[in-house]
């Protein structure tokens, strides 16, 4: 991802920042210790959504603190989650595909210089929502919010802190559902924005 994002060209950036995600275009982490977010995963109560750790000390895992940790939109419009047909025949045609969602490391080839307006902005919001803001275990993008980003003027107004932070929820869910059954590990079900 930081690859990527330090190719951009300075109209691409801008388009991001337009976007509402210019502080994603500062990161720099390039790697999140595995054992430092799978430790943090045991210590979070699903019912407070909060990480309570041994000490006593905790932090919560909200829209709030999705905002202030990665800087992108909170409050507006809820994410909508169910995408239109007219929606996900912007997103087929912009990826190249028929009928399927495109691989994420397809969509990383297609960011270049050339790459410009609409087009790039929802290219973009499909690879950093699938391997940073909301990642899963495929390989592929995921069509979840294929509406939310058919309409470039529109992602803006869209609470992305409570989709990452409900993506993160959901993602210890599951850990803590897999971990119950005797994996010990959790990473294959483990999901959601670990940088934040």
């Amino acid at each position: 991802m930081v690859e990527m994002l330090d190719k951009l060209t300075k109209s691409q950036e801008a388009i991001v920042r337009d976007l509402g995600l210019g502080p994603i275009l500062a990161l720099k982490c390039t790697d999140i210790p595995t054992p430092l977010v799978l430790l943090l995963a045991t210590y979070y109560d699903p019912a407070s959504r909060s990480v309570k750790l041994p000490n006593g000390a905790s932090f919560r895992i909200d829209a709030i603190t999705s905002h202030l940790v990665l800087g992108i939109p909170y409050g507006g419009i809820k994410v909508p989650t169910k995408s239109s047909n007219r929606a996900k025949a912007v997103i087929l045609k912009d990826t190249n595909q028929s009928n399927q969602a495109a691989k994420l490391n397809d969509l990383m080839s297609m960011i270049n210089r050339n790459l410009e307006g609409d087009k790039f902005a929802r290219i973009f919001m499909l690879i950093v929502l699938g391997i940073f803001l909301c990642p899963s275990s495929s390989s592929r993008v995921s069509h979840r919010y294929y509406e939310a980003i058919s309409v470039v003027s529109n992602i803006k107004t869209y609470d992305w802190s409570s989709a990452v932070a409900d993506c993160m929820h959901n993602g210890i869910l599951s850990f803590h559902s897999n971990t119950c059954k005797g994996n010990i590990t959790g990473k294959a079900t483990l999901s959601g924005c670990s940088s934040f």
